[in-house]
């Protein structure tokens, strides 16, 4: 019994500090407005990573949360993002929240537009396991 015991309290052990993997994940923004932007950040699994540009009047600012994810059986990622631009000039803030899944290691593109400021924005996105 005290082994069975012991078996058991050791397997809850490793399970609950298993590794997380951890992504790169590469951002590339461009919009009717800016010119193209790109930018990397690392980021654990299932926490979330910020990544910040300024230019002369603009800022980007850009969350992301990856989670290990399958797709038709395949390993995929889900990626939450928050994106938000904010523009010294207009005084305009845009703030857009895509979600996509994207196979593991190959690029999502997103599309967003804001009908207010009149801002194109096309996206890439892509997430690498690292460790």
């Amino acid at each position: 019994m005290k082994y069975l015991l012991a078996t058991a309290i050791l397997f809850l052990s490793a399970t609950s500090f298993a590794a997380k993997s951890i992504y790169k994940v590469d951002i590339e923004i461009e919009s009717n407005q800016t010119p193209k932007t790109t930018m990397s950040v690392m980021v654990e699994e299932d926490s979330e990573g910020t990544v910040t540009t300024q230019s002369e009047d603009t800022t980007t600012s850009f969350k992301v949360r990856p989670t290990k994810t399958s797709v038709e059986g395949k390993d995929a990622i889900a990626l939450a993002m928050n994106f938000n631009h904010f523009s010294d000039e207009s005084q305009s803030r845009v703030e857009h929240s895509p979600h996509v899944i994207v196979p593991e290691g190959q690029a999502a593109s997103i599309e967003v537009g804001d009908q207010w400021t009149g801002l194109e924005y096309k996206m890439k996105i892509k997430a690498t396991k690292v460790q």
